[in-house]
């Protein structure tokens, strides 16, 4: 079977400063993958090479095409994007920009059925009753959600997703994941999300790619990685690990410097 999304030995460096190298693994459809790490381990970068928006040594290949085959048209029409960096500049309403998910699929031609669909998308993430508003009269939290929303219309077999919980709240955390699950099952999409909380990433995520100082520590499902022991090496933390709920929940107790 093909998977949905292959990396093969891929390094990046801005300038000559090195971001990360030698990351490989691969997705199926219907699968969640959380890339987590320490900041400034890469996860930011490695999803916008995987979108084709930066350009790796290595290969990325999506449904067995190379990435460096495809335009951004034909990428737009698998894979929708959402930034980490929403900019409140726009002046457009957040329908429009929901609605802007429809165009790699319709070119400049509107049909109901894309209103239908943007509208339906809006309301899946509770921005319905901004639609009207100017995306630059939101807050951080909100954008985010328009974009969130602007990724489902879009109505593509992969999901790239970067951090985007980061400036939510608690509530709405739990339901954009939720979200994203249930996308997963019901459209059998497969998600690729970056993720801070590595609780959130436990309880949604299929698999996790961690990640530390450029390098790739480790990759496979949530039980299989999230002990003390990647705790310690990874972020520098004594945590201890409950096995208790359906999936590891991390309990962090203190920092550990460098001495001990």
């Amino acid at each position: 079977m093909t998977a949905a999304v292959k990396v093969r030995d891929l390094s990046f460096s801005y300038s000559t400063v090195p971001v990360f190298s030698g990351v490989s693994f691969e997705t199926g459809e219907g699968r969640v993958t959380g890339i987590a790490g320490p900041n400034g381990s890469g996860k930011t970068t490695l999803i916008k090479c995987i979108n084709g928006i930066l350009t790796p040594r290595g290969d990325v290949s999506i449904f067995g095409t190379g990435v460096r085959e495809m335009d951004m048209t034909d990428i737009a029409k698998v894979v929708a994007y959402v930034p980490q960096v929403i900019s409140g500049g726009s002046g457009a309403s957040v329908f429009d920009t929901v609605l802007m998910g429809r165009k790699p699929h319709i070119g400049w031609r509107v049909r109901e059925e894309d209103h239908e669909k943007a509208y339906a998308a809006m309301e899946l993430v509770g921005v319905d009753k901004f639609a009207f508003r100017g995306l630059n009269e939101l807050s951080g939290g909100e954008r985010q959600r328009v974009m969130i929303a602007r990724a489902i219309a879009q109505e593509t077999p992969i999901m790239l997703m970067d951090e985007p919980t980061s400036s939510l709240d608690v509530r709405h955390q739990m339901n954009v994941m939720e979200i994203v699950r249930d996308l997963s099952d019901r459209r059998n999409a497969s998600v690729i999300i970056s993720v801070h909380d590595l609780n959130l990433a436990s309880r949604y995520c299929d698999d996790i790619l961690i990640m530390n100082d450029g390098n790739v520590c480790g990759f496979g499902p949530p039980s299989s990685l999230l002990n003390e022991s990647m705790m310690r090496s990874v972020y520098g933390i004594e945590a201890h690990i409950s096995n208790e709920l359906e999936h590891p929940y991390i309990v962090p107790l203190r920092a550990v410097g460098e001495e001990d």
